[in-house]
């Protein structure tokens, strides 16, 4: 019992010392809750059955949920659950759909193409969980790699596929390297090119994956100067304002009003790399969205998603390359990130870190001390539980986070 009262003493001093900070400054709005891992992970997965998701898609969602939040990448991780299910209470996501791999052209072919839909009598797509459905696309697609040295791999109209770092952790772990990009369809757009007012594309992703002796080199971006689940979090911690230079507002003019981004008339995000990073964008979303014949933005696109329904939905590129078929040298590039992290700063203070190390560095901390989630999230977890058909005995371990906490 002391042990147990001193742990919360702890946590309860860390989340007066530091929260985290996400691209704003101003009100951090309440403490969040430092949930264990496990902790959370049973709480999803305890959702998703309610929703009638089978055993391992269940398993599977949560687990891409967590390492999401685990590795500080908040705006794909529990956030989101309500948003899944609206999407499921219009039809417009459902449970356990299967993945559809296409009939290769050639026998030859090292290209997977998947469908991450199917489809009613009526013509009406009914996307699954991308969580579930891309891994399973990339999975196909490693094995593919392992045999040929390369593999590309086109995944059409799915559910959100979540976080798409978690997709290049999977392929280095198998000693491959790949590269993967993502659009979006079925949302209005959210990002605006360089020298735009108005908002042509979404936040559009890119992962650049290599294995190292270490932990793996791990680029992973949106395209947008901050993707807009962030903002999201923002409001959700009660940010009253942004770092500026993140988005406009409706009349094109600069903004560091997150709120503003969430109302019926918001403005839009921002390129990254002015027209570098714009072009960046576009081109993802050609190769993401035509390449595979999933989706562009356009104002011919039949939108499905309205009112409170706004659950995106992902087609996705990957090529995955077999490092040692390559005759790829590990090694190499193991000197040069090295020899990166010891250049000399600009801060002597500020370490330099090269991509992979944060979440590394944050995946290590929040195992040991609890996943931040903020109340207002916190909250609406039990909400979606609840409303999904949890019985509330079910969920009092969880509320007991929360409690044990407070009282503290």
């Amino acid at each position: 019992a002391t042990v147990s009262v001193l742990y919360w003493v702890f946590i309860v001093l860390l989340n007066n010392m530091a929260l985290d900070k996400v691209h704003s400054v101003g009100n951090q709005g309440d403490l969040p809750v430092r949930v264990p891992p496990s902790e959370l992970f049973d709480f999803i997965k305890l959702i998703f059955k309610a929703f009638g998701s089978d055993e391992n898609e269940q398993s599977v969602v949560a687990h891409h949920i967590v390492q999401a939040n685990l590795t500080g990448h908040d705006s794909h991780g529990v956030q989101l659950l309500s948003m899944y299910q609206t999407a499921l209470k219009t039809g417009r996501y459902g449970v356990n759909v299967p993945l559809t791999k296409m009939p290769k052209q050639h026998k030859d072919d090292h290209i997977v193409v998947c469908d991450g839909y199917s489809t009613k009598k009526n013509g009406k797509k009914v996307r699954g969980f991308g969580q579930r459905l891309f891994r399973e696309a990339v999975e196909k697609g490693c094995d593919e790699a392992t045999k040929s040295g390369i593999a590309l791999v086109s995944f059409r109209e799915g559910g959100h596929i979540g976080r798409l770092g978690t997709y290049g952790e999977l392929i280095t772990k198998k000693g491959l390297c790949g590269i993967l990009m993502a659009a979006v369809s079925d949302h209005e757009p959210l990002v605006a090119v360089h020298g735009g007012a108005e908002a042509v594309c979404c936040t559009n992703p890119l992962c650049i994956a290599f294995p190292t002796d270490g932990s793996p080199f791990l680029l992973d971006f949106a395209t947008s100067r901050v993707s807009f689940g962030k903002i999201k979090n923002m409001v959700a911690r009660g940010v009253k304002e942004s770092d500026p230079g993140l988005f406009i507002d409706k009349d094109g003019n600069p903004s560091r009003d997150p709120l503003q981004m969430l109302s019926d008339t918001p403005g839009a995000l921002l390129p990254f790399g002015e027209h570098k990073g714009s072009g960046l964008m576009v081109a993802i979303e050609i190769l993401a969205g035509a390449l595979t014949s999933g989706a562009t933005t356009h104002p011919d696109y039949e939108m499905h998603s309205s009112g409170n329904d706004k659950a995106p939905c992902n087609s996705a590129l990957a090529i995955i390359f077999d490092v040692e078929k390559m005759h790829g040298d590990k090694h190499m590039a193991n000197k040069f990130l090295d020899y990166v992290r010891n250049s000399r700063r600009a801060d002597p203070k500020v370490p330099i870190y090269v991509p992979g190390d944060v979440e590394v560095i944050t995946r290590d901390e929040r195992t040991r001390l609890g996943i931040p989630v903020p109340l207002s999230v916190w909250e609406s977890m039990f909400t979606v539980a609840t409303s999904a058909g949890v019985p509330a005995s079910d969920l009092e371990r969880f509320r007991k986070l929360q409690n044990a906490t407070a009282r503290l």
